[in-house]
């Protein structure tokens, strides 16, 4: 599991002027009008913890850094195991 802190998450969302709004879709889905798009965040069966920090099995640690490194997010990731 992958879990980020508030603190990191909210710098990293500062970070990403440009394609923010691109990012987070992608993270968390959106929804237009009565049509819902799933998020990497609901796909890959992860949690929100709080502001801006997530947790995600390990088996799609490299689909997210992948993204991560798309958007160019500055991330810090710690692995936490249950």
């Amino acid at each position: 599991l992958i879990a980020l802190s508030p603190q990191q998450a909210a710098a990293v969302l500062r970070r990403i002027k440009k394609n923010r709004g691109a990012f987070l879709n992608k993270i968390y889905g959106f929804k237009v009008k009565d049509k819902k798009y799933k998020g990497l965040l609901e796909e890959f069966q992860g949690e929100k913890l709080g502001k801006s920090t997530i947790l995600i099995p390990i088996e799609y640690r490299e689909d997210i850094i992948k993204i991560i490194k798309h958007y160019g997010v500055n991330a810090k990731i710690i692995e936490v195991y249950v």
